[in-house]
């Protein structure tokens, strides 16, 4: 039987990832600030795909016009591109 092992990365690590292209971190100012809020709402509660835990610490990132989250498990550190 064949096993595919996936690595989940930390936040902190998507978070240099995010630096190295170009990436401020805080919300872009072309998109109203409702809703960021709401997309930060609703991906907080994602679940971690590393240790199941709910209640994520998201983060909006941009660049110029684009527009990232980052949502960072409280619990064990994994991190989840938005």
């Amino acid at each position: 039987m064949n096993q595919t092992i996936v690595s989940i990365p930390s936040a902190s690590s998507i978070e240099v990832e995010y630096r190295a292209l170009g990436f401020t971190e805080g919300p872009p100012s072309h998109i109203p600030i409702e809703y960021v809020q709401s997309d930060v709402r609703i991906y907080a509660r994602l679940k971690c795909a590393a240790c199941k835990h709910r209640g994520h610490k998201v983060t909006p990132w941009h660049r110029r016009r684009d527009y990232r989250l980052l949502a960072a498990c409280r619990n064990c550190g994994a991190g989840i591109e938005c």
